[in-house]
């Protein structure tokens, strides 16, 4: 085999080498800064916005820090540089290392930002009118103190975030009418850049009244040399305990014969205003109403209606109160025809008291009696016999006690005592 072939094969490979480095040069950048142990971390970016990031170097540290650029072409690299404490940078650099260019020098001056301040970008309430004793939940979201730069890398690598971050408080204040402070609470974040924090609070009110619901930030950070706090408010208002409400309905008459004219009222206790009135006459006749009703009803035919009286609060609490009506058939019964049949001097239900209800037929009293017996006008109970010259004898005296014709026998004394 010929030897020479390797041989060239070795001088072609050097030669495309030589084209190779003499195509890419180094780009050196020195980066002197104002304050010592500051970081920078260089990453190589997949796109031109830098939106996706591919790690290149490590950690440069100190007054002065240099790194080199390689490799063909175009090149756009994504620098980050940051001290504990202070506002971090971020920029984009583009170069062109397929012709020698560079080293490139560059100072950073690393300060503290005035007037910090966590925009609040939403606040709501879970509702703006509750109960005492029912949790009222606030949701909030509030920006990062930083932001990221149009000419910066458009991310931040994960490694990194924490030097990016800000720290924040997120402050739930409640206040009554008088703006005197009830209760507050404060959650604490690290933001990263100007992204959105979304936080919750819960609070429980023990009172009725009129509340303001404030949410506030302030940014703590010592990155900051100051910062302006933000808030926003909304407005509870707190209603006592729920009372249930209580209906109730009356009807005069509740019975009598047909065709039976009624006056009927619904009205109700308790209850959280406004309250809804519906009177069921109980015969698939309604009314209804927003305040108490009074109504004027006829029944007929004959029967059992249940009339009804239903009441409901704005909460959606319902009671209903029931009211029997019984209308008779247009029938005469002794008690109920306006005669004293019995002649006790007493007229039908409930005066006589022979009488049980306007339906009892029999208005004679029945309730035993000693008899009492009528002659000549003059009453006399239970006669004893004597002794005497003249005796009449009397039969068949009335008996007034209602029990019949009775046999009775009476002596009249004439002389001799």
């Amino acid at each position: 085999m010929d030897k020479k072939i390797p041989n060239a094969l070795l001088y072609i490979f050097i030669i495309l080498m030589s084209v190779a480095l003499a195509s890419a040069y180094p780009v050196d950048f020195r980066i002197h800064a104002n304050h010592p142990e500051f970081h920078t971390y260089v990453y190589r970016c997949s796109d031109f916005d830098c939106n996706s990031l591919s790690y290149m170097t490590y950690d440069h540290g100190g007054y002065i820090n240099q790194y080199s650029v390689y490799g063909n072409g175009f090149t756009t690299i994504a620098e980050y540089d940051f001290k504990e404490c202070y506002v971090p940078h971020s920029y984009k650099r583009w170069m062109d290392n397929s012709v020698g260019n560079g080293p490139w020098t560059y100072s950073l001056n690393f300060q503290k930002m005035e007037n910090c301040m966590a925009a609040i970008d939403s606040m709501s309430l879970s509702a703006s009118e509750v109960d005492v004793g029912v949790p009222v939940t606030v949701t909030t979201a509030a920006r990062g103190p930083f932001a990221l730069t149009q000419v910066g890398p458009q991310v931040i690598p994960p490694a990194l975030e924490q030097h990016y971050s800000g720290d924040i408080d997120i402050v739930m204040e409640v206040r009554d009418a008088s703006q005197n402070l009830i209760h507050t609470e404060t959650q604490s974040y690290s933001v990263l850049m100007s992204n959105l924090q979304q936080a919750q609070f819960t609070w429980t009110p023990a009172s009725e009244g009129t509340y303001h619901i404030y949410i506030k930030t302030r940014v703590p950070d010592c990155a900051c040399s100051s910062y302006i706090d933000q808030e926003q408010f909304r407005i509870l208002d707190v209603h006592g305990p729920d009372q249930q409400p209580v209906a109730s309905i009356t009807a005069e008459p509740a019975q009598g014969y047909t065709p039976l004219t009624a006056a009927l009222t619904c009205t109700a206790t308790g209850g959280d205003a406004p309250l809804s009135y519906t009177l069921l006459f109980g015969d698939s006749q309604s009314i209804t109403g927003t305040s108490p009703i009074s109504a004027s009803h006829i029944y007929d035919p004959a029967g059992t209606y249940t009339a009804q009286c239903v009441v409901t609060d704005q909460d959606g609490d319902s009671h209903t109160a029931s009211q029997e009506i019984i209308v008779l058939e247009p029938q005469v019964y002794e008690c109920s025809d306006g005669i004293d049949n019995d002649g006790d001097g007493y007229i039908d239900y409930p005066q006589d008291p022979g009488c049980e209800s306007l339906t009892d037929d029999n208005e004679t009293d029945t309730q035993s009696q000693d008899p009492q017996f009528v002659m000549d006008d003059v009453t006399t109970d239970n006669s004893t016999a004597c002794a005497g010259d003249l005796t009449i004898q009397l039969h068949d005296v009335q008996d007034l006690s209602g029990t019949g014709i009775e046999q009775a026998r009476f002596y009249m004394c004439v002389g001799g005592g």
